[in-house]
């Protein structure tokens, strides 16, 4: 009887946590899919090119917000197991440590505004903005951790609602500003949506008894955890878009900015797709492994969310390659019918990154970073690689083929070492 009842509850909590995944899903897939049809219909190639690249900034420092140790946090708070005193302690450690990374990292970007403005859009002319956006963005940085906490008490669905209702405020305030032509101030409009989620956030953590604003005595051990999540994340986070950055300069210089244009094209859309599959990992697989140590239901939950997402990935690059021509020209524009094998290409990477992707999010769970960290630092290796040979060799379709063939080679690698891994312990026993 008590395990017919564990199952129901089971499984109305995964009910729940799929709805409320569902929902935030379609909400931040129609949004982004907005703002990329809308940016490219009312904004010139060269805006575009300013609005996407200003906006990739933004994302950058959005998942470095939290200064990294959201996973450590929302861990740290589901193996608490509800004791107070511990998670207490924990959010305390973690509101430190995002203040004095923020303030640093805001000094480093206001100092190398003028060669950020350059490595963005080729000129300085968002030498006042780039510490604006810093700022915003950066600041956003304490709903990330609210809703880190909620994930780890298992209250995702109450942490997809307050990030769905700071999209929908800050999706409107861009959708404005595009409408006004203004491609710098739509990212200004956008950025109101995280801080919007860390009020909701902050006030919610308050109603559950924690202590924000004086928060308790930190322990030495507290900081030195999410400190190690802290390097391990933004190392992780940062590598890549730092990475494409840079080839996105090289490559603009060899081939132009319309062909910028194209790769920018499905770099947008291959944002909206990876940012899903990168929240379903962070907020729904990471803090569910972390709390299971049967190794069963460990197999099974890995099976599962592996093929999931495989479905979803692989099933969004089929129906894309099925009506290509329609969904660019709806979304973007007759000119930028171009741009269909950069799209197609990102989203087969995409659809390939699952492999890696759910290996790295297991090896946070586990506590073992420096394998997380190796996952991706290897893909932009394999990445820049692919990028700079084809480049080389005059090929201005380099990037839709080096990014699908740098995932395929990371989820090869990942795929041989777990089967080394499973010999090596068959053989033992």
């Amino acid at each position: 009887m008590q395990n017919g009842f564990d199952t129901r509850a089971r499984s109305l909590k995964t009910l729940r946590f799929g709805s409320a995944f569902a929902s935030f899903f379609i909400l931040k897939f129609g949004f982004g899919i907005a703002l990329i049809s809308l940016s490219s219909a009312l904004l010139d190639v060269s805006e575009f090119v300013v609005f996407s690249q200003v906006f990739l900034f933004f994302a950058l420092l959005s998942s470095i917000a939290a200064a990294g140790i959201q996973n450590g946090l929302a861990r740290g708070i589901a193996v608490a197991h509800s004791d107070s005193a511990i998670e207490q302690k924990t959010i305390a450690a973690a509101l430190r440590i995002w203040a004095v990374v923020s303030l640093i990292l805001w000094l480093i970007i206001w100092s190398l505004r003028d060669s950020i403005s350059t490595l963005l859009i080729g000129n300085e002319s968002l030498v006042e903005a780039i510490p604006m956006i810093a700022l915003a963005g950066l600041g956003g940085g304490l709903g990330v951790l609210a809703c880190a906490v909620l994930n780890g008490r298992q209250r995702a669905p109450v942490s997809l609602m307050f990030q769905s209702i700071g999209l929908l405020v800050g999706g409107l305030f861009c959708i404005w500003s595009l409408n006004r032509g203004d491609a710098v101030g739509a990212v200004f409009g956008y950025s109101v949506g995280p801080l919007v989620t860390a009020v909701l956030g902050g006030i919610s953590l308050g109603r559950m008894g924690y202590s924000i604003v004086s928060p308790s005595k930190v322990e030495l051990k507290e900081i030195r955890q999410l400190l190690g999540y802290s390097v391990a994340f933004l190392a992780i986070a940062v590598v890549m878009p730092a990475t494409l950055f840079a080839l996105r300069f090289v490559y603009r210089e060899s081939f132009g900015t319309d062909a910028l244009a194209y790769w920018l094209a499905a770099n947008r859309v291959s944002d909206v797709t990876s940012q899903i599959l990168g929240l379903y990992m962070a907020q729904i697989f990471l803090p569910q492994i972390a709390r299971e140590e049967e190794p069963d239901r460990v197999r099974r939950l890995i099976a599962s969310t592996l093929l999931l997402c495989s479905i979803v990935m692989f099933g969004g690059w089929a129906i894309f390659l099925l009506g290509a021509e329609f969904f660019v020209t709806t979304f973007f524009s007759a000119s930028y019918l171009a741009a269909i094998p950069f799209i197609g290409g990102y989203l087969l990477g995409d659809a390939l990154r699952v492999t890696a992707s759910l290996a790295l999010h297991f090896m946070l769970a586990r506590g073992r970073l420096a394998a997380a960290v190796s996952i991706e630092w290897g893909t932009a290796f394999l990445l820049t690689v692919y990028i700079v040979a084809l480049s080389g060799l005059g090929y201005a379709q380099a990037p839709y083929w080096a990014y699908p063939v740098a995932h395929a080679t990371m989820g090869m690698l990942v795929a041989i070492s777990v089967w080394r891994s499973w010999l090596t312990k068959s053989a033992r026993s």
